[in-house]
C-alpha cells in the first residue's frame, strides 16, 4: 500500500506531520537530554505533556487525509489494480497512526538510550507508555471518522478544534474523562501512577475506538452530502465528549500518589557535617551537591549550622512536617547546587525572616545572604530566579561578616541578629 501514498500529496501530509511530531518530542525532552544524567520519571512527564500538541495534531492530520482521500477525481492505485474508497480509507488511517506512533516512539527511544546510560536508578513505567500511545490511536480515529463524515476540509478542522480543548483543559489539572494521561506536575521518584487510573484510561479508550469503528462503517454507504448535514454529523462527536467531560466532576486528575517505598531507595553520605540523602534516581547528582556545600563550608567553617540534615523532595511525604533542622530541595537534573542556595538562605536566617523579627535583624539576615552569595561561587549556589545578584553597600567588612557568622550562627538563622556596635565582637 506504500505506492498509495509515495508519489500523492497524502504522502507529502503525512511526512510533513512526522516532521512536525518530531520537532515537538524534541523540544518537550530537550531540556532533560541537555542535563547530565536523565531520570525515567521526567521523560514520561514531557512525554505526557507534549500531548497537548501532539493529539489535536495527529486528529487534524487524520481528518484532512480522510478529506483530501475522498476527493472528487482522485484515483488511488495499487500494482494497477483499483483500490476501493473503502479500502483506501482503512489503509490511510493505518498508515498515519503507524507514522505517528514512529515519530513519538523515535524520540522515545533516544530518551531511553540516554537514561540507560546515565540514569541512577528507577525503571520505566510501560504502563504510562501504554496508554500515551493509546491516546495518540484514540486522536487519530476521531479524527478520521470526522475527515470521512464531514468531506469537508474546514468544517473538519473545526470538529477537531474543538476536540483540541479535551487536553489543553487536561493539563490545567481538571478532569476531561479522566483519561487523556497529561500530568498536571511533573513527576518525582518518590510518587507513581495510579493503577487504576491507567487500567480505566486504556479500557476507555479500546470501548471508544470500538464504538467509532461501528458508528464510522455502519453510516458507510449513506454519507451526508448536503453541508449542513456534514456540519451537524462531524460536529456531533466532539460536542457529545466535550458533554461528558463536563459532566464529569471537576477537580484535579489524580495521577500520582506517594510512595512511603521511595525511603528505601535512597542515598545518603555525609558531607561536611552534614548528611545528605538523595533518591537513587538522583545519585548522580551527589558530586554536584557536595562540591556546592563544600564551598559554603569553606566561608562559614564546618559545623551544621542552617541544617544537619539535607534531603532530596522526592524521599518526604508533603503532607507531614518537616522535623527542625532538616532541609528539602526540589531540583532537576544538573541542579543539585541548589542545595547549596538553600544551604545559604539557611544560615542568613532569610528562610524564616517575617513579619515578627525587627527591621534591624531582617536588614542583617539579608546582608549576610547577599554577602555569602558574593563569596561563594555561582557555580556552586545556584539560585532558584534567573534574576542577576544585587551587590549593595554593606554595613559590615568582609572580618566583620566572618565574625558575625562564625559567632552568632544561631542567632542568624532564626532571623535574631540586629547586628549593631557588636557585629565586629
Amino acid at each position: 500500500m506504500i505506492r498509495l501514498y509515495a508519489r500523492s500529496s497524502l504522502g507529502w501530509i503525512m511526512l510533513a506531520g512526522a516532521v512536525v511530531i518530531t520537532l515537538t518530542e524534541v523540544l518537550f525532552q530537550l531540556e532533560l537530554l541537555k542535563a547530565p544524567y536523565q531520570q525515567w520519571g521526567l521523560i514520561e512527564s514531557n512525554l505526557s505533556n507534549s500531548l497537548v500538541v501532539v493529539m489535536p495534531l495527529v486528529g487534524g492530520i487524520a481528518a484532512v487525509l480522510q478529506v483530501l482521500g475522498h476527493s472528487p477525481g482522485r484515483i488511488s492505485t495499487m500494482a494497477g489494480t483499483r483500490v476501493s474508497p473503502y479500502g483506501q480509507s482503512i489503509w490511510t488511517t493505518l498508515t498515519w497512526l503507524a507514522v505517528s506512533i514512529v515519530s513519538v516512539v523515535v524520540v522515545l527511544l533516544i530518551c531511553f538510550g540516554f537514561a540507560i546510560a546515565t540514569a541512577g536508578g528507577g525503571t520505566p513505567e510501560f504502563k504510562l507508555y501504554l496508554a500515551i500511545l493509546g491516546s495518540i490511536v484514540f486522536s487519530v480515529f476521531v479524527g478520521h471518522v470526522i475527515g470521512y463524515l464531514a468531506a469537508d476540509l474546514k468544517v473538519s478542522l473545526i470538529a477537531v478544534a474543538l476536540l483540541a480543548v479535551l487536553p489543553m483543559t487536561a493539563v490545567n489539572g481538571f478532569s476531561t474523562l479522566r483519561f487523556i494521561p497529561i500530568l498536571p506536575a511533573e513527576k518525582l521518584p518518590g510518587f507513581i501512577y495510579l493503577d487504576n487510573w491507567l487500567n480505566r484510561q486504556l479500557l476507555f479508550l479500546l470501548v471508544l475506538i470500538a464504538i467509532l469503528g461501528l458508528a464510522l462503517y455502519s453510516v458507510n454507504t449513506a454519507r451526508p452530502r448536503g453541508v449542513i448535514s456534514r456540519v451537524i454529523v462531524s460536529l456531533a462527536a466532539p460536542i457529545a465528549v466535550l458533554a461528558i467531560a463536563m459532566a464529569t466532576p471537576a477537580g484535579p486528575v489524580e495521577v500520582f500518589e506517594y510512595s512511603a517505598s521511595a525511603r528505601e531507595k535512597q542515598v545518603c553520605e555525609l558531607v561536611g557535617e552534614r548528611t545528605v540523602c538523595v533518591h537513587e534516581e538522583n545519585q548522580p547528582e551527589l558530586e554536584r551537591i557536595r562540591t556546592s556545600l563544600n564551598a559554603v563550608d569553606d566561608v562559614v567553617g564546618r559545623s551544621k549550622a542552617g541544617f544537619y540534615e539535607l534531603k532530596d523532595s522526592s524521599l518526604i511525604d508533603t503532607a507531614k512536617p518537616l522535623p527542625y533542622g532538616v532541609g528539602v530541595v526540589e531540583f532537576k537534573p544538573g541542579q543539585g547546587s541548589r542545595f547549596g542556595a538553600l544551604l545559604i538562605e539557611a544560615i542568613s536566617g532569610v528562610l524564616v525572616c517575617g513579619p515578627e523579627s525587627s527591621e534591624s535583624a531582617i536588614n542583617t539576615s539579608f546582608e549576610v545572604n547577599d554577602w555569602l552569595l558574593s563569596r561563594v561561587p555561582l557555580t556552586a549556589r545556584e539560585t532558584f530566579t534567573d534574576e542577576p545578584d544585587k551587590a549593595g553597600e554593606r554595613q559590615f567588612n568582609d572580618p566583620q561578616m566572618e565574625t558575625i557568622v562564625q559567632k552568632h550562627s544561631e542567632e542568624l538563622s532564626t532571623c535574631s541578629y540586629s547586628g549593631g556596635d557588636s557585629a565586629g565582637v
